[in-house]
Protein backbone atom coordinates (compact mmCIF):
# COMPACT_ATOMS: atom_id res chain seq x y z
CA UNK A 1 0.00 0.00 0.00
CA UNK A 2 1.59 3.23 -1.03
CA UNK A 3 0.99 6.51 1.25
CA UNK A 4 -1.10 9.13 0.73
CA UNK A 5 0.50 11.92 -0.53
CA UNK A 6 -1.48 14.49 1.40
CA UNK A 7 -0.11 13.55 4.64
CA UNK A 8 3.60 14.24 3.54
CA UNK A 9 3.33 18.10 2.14
CA UNK A 10 4.69 19.50 5.37
CA UNK A 11 8.39 20.78 4.31
CA UNK A 12 9.50 21.45 7.98
CA UNK A 13 8.31 17.60 8.70
CA UNK A 14 10.24 16.59 5.75
CA UNK A 15 13.59 18.38 6.49
CA UNK A 16 13.27 17.05 9.99
CA UNK A 17 12.55 13.45 8.82
CA UNK A 18 16.07 13.90 6.64
CA UNK A 19 17.73 14.76 9.72
CA UNK A 20 16.54 11.49 11.61
CA UNK A 21 17.45 9.54 8.38
CA UNK A 22 20.70 11.17 8.57
CA UNK A 23 21.24 10.06 11.98
CA UNK A 24 19.81 6.53 11.86
CA UNK A 25 22.71 5.79 8.77
CA UNK A 26 25.64 7.85 10.56
CA UNK A 27 25.15 5.74 13.82
CA UNK A 28 24.05 2.37 11.43
CA UNK A 29 21.06 1.69 13.66
CA UNK A 30 17.65 0.76 13.12
CA UNK A 31 14.80 2.85 14.04
CA UNK A 32 10.81 4.24 13.93
CA UNK A 33 9.46 7.84 13.95
CA UNK A 34 6.39 9.16 14.30
CA UNK A 35 6.98 13.09 13.22
CA UNK A 36 3.99 15.92 13.87
CA UNK A 37 3.40 19.25 12.93
CA UNK A 38 -0.41 20.44 13.51
CA UNK A 39 -2.09 19.04 10.38
CA UNK A 40 0.56 16.92 9.39
CA UNK A 41 2.73 13.86 10.04
CA UNK A 42 5.61 11.83 8.88
CA UNK A 43 6.33 8.48 9.52
CA UNK A 44 9.66 6.21 9.40
CA UNK A 45 10.77 2.75 9.69
CA UNK A 46 14.29 2.06 8.75
CA UNK A 47 14.96 -0.94 9.17
CA UNK A 48 18.69 -2.01 7.42
CA UNK A 49 21.37 -1.12 9.44
CA UNK A 50 24.17 -3.37 8.10
CA UNK A 51 23.49 -6.13 10.46
CA UNK A 52 19.84 -6.72 9.04
CA UNK A 53 18.78 -8.57 6.29
CA UNK A 54 15.51 -6.42 6.03
CA UNK A 55 15.14 -4.11 3.10
CA UNK A 56 11.68 -2.51 2.64
CA UNK A 57 11.53 -1.75 -1.47
CA UNK A 58 11.22 1.34 -2.91
CA UNK A 59 7.25 2.63 -4.00
CA UNK A 60 5.47 0.60 -1.65
CA UNK A 61 6.97 -2.39 -3.63
CA UNK A 62 6.85 -4.59 -0.16
CA UNK A 63 9.86 -6.03 1.88
CA UNK A 64 12.39 -8.47 0.66
CA UNK A 65 14.42 -10.99 3.98
CA UNK A 66 18.34 -11.46 2.42
CA UNK A 67 17.90 -14.51 3.98
CA UNK A 68 19.70 -16.80 2.11
CA UNK A 69 23.21 -18.43 2.17
CA UNK A 70 23.54 -17.51 -1.25
CA UNK A 71 22.96 -14.16 -0.05
CA UNK A 72 26.23 -13.85 2.19
CA UNK A 73 28.57 -16.08 -0.78
CA UNK A 74 27.19 -19.03 1.41
CA UNK A 75 28.99 -18.43 4.83
CA UNK A 76 26.35 -19.94 6.74
CA UNK A 77 28.05 -18.15 10.06
CA UNK A 78 26.88 -14.90 8.65
CA UNK A 79 23.65 -15.98 7.72
CA UNK A 80 22.99 -17.18 10.98
CA UNK A 81 24.42 -14.03 12.93
CA UNK A 82 22.15 -11.64 10.30
CA UNK A 83 19.15 -13.81 10.77
CA UNK A 84 18.91 -13.95 14.46
CA UNK A 85 20.12 -9.74 14.92
CA UNK A 86 16.78 -9.04 12.38
CA UNK A 87 14.55 -11.06 14.56
CA UNK A 88 15.71 -9.07 16.95
CA UNK A 89 15.56 -6.02 15.48
CA UNK A 90 12.21 -6.49 14.13
CA UNK A 91 10.86 -8.04 17.64
CA UNK A 92 12.42 -5.62 19.91
CA UNK A 93 11.24 -2.54 17.56
CA UNK A 94 7.39 -4.06 17.31
CA UNK A 95 7.00 -4.80 21.27
CA UNK A 96 8.31 -1.21 22.18
CA UNK A 97 6.07 0.40 19.40
CA UNK A 98 2.85 -1.87 20.50
CA UNK A 99 3.61 -0.48 24.01
CA UNK A 100 4.15 3.23 22.73
CA UNK A 101 0.95 2.75 20.48
CA UNK A 102 -1.31 1.48 23.48
CA UNK A 103 0.53 4.61 25.89
CA UNK A 104 -0.25 7.14 23.20
CA UNK A 105 -3.90 6.33 22.54
CA UNK A 106 -4.56 6.11 26.20
CA UNK A 107 -3.13 9.51 26.60
CA UNK A 108 -4.94 10.95 23.42
CA UNK A 109 -8.20 9.68 24.86
CA UNK A 110 -7.18 10.72 28.54
CA UNK A 111 -6.74 14.47 27.16
CA UNK A 112 -9.62 14.46 24.69
CA UNK A 113 -12.04 13.53 28.00
CA UNK A 114 -10.17 16.26 30.09
CA UNK A 115 -10.06 19.30 27.58
CA UNK A 116 -13.16 18.37 25.76
CA UNK A 117 -11.02 18.44 22.47
CA UNK A 118 -11.52 19.46 18.76
CA UNK A 119 -9.20 17.78 16.36
CA UNK A 120 -8.73 19.90 13.93
CA UNK A 121 -5.68 20.22 11.27
CA UNK A 122 -3.55 23.11 10.31
CA UNK A 123 -4.13 26.55 11.98
CA UNK A 124 -2.47 29.21 9.80
CA UNK A 125 -3.99 32.28 10.70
Amino acid sequence: MKPDPKYFQDKKLAKAMKEVKRVLHKHDIAGVAFLHTPGSGEFLMHLDPSYSCVKIMPNGEGVRFRAKAADYDGDKHKLQKVKAESANMLRLLADMMSLQTVNMLELADTFDKITDAEHGGRSDN
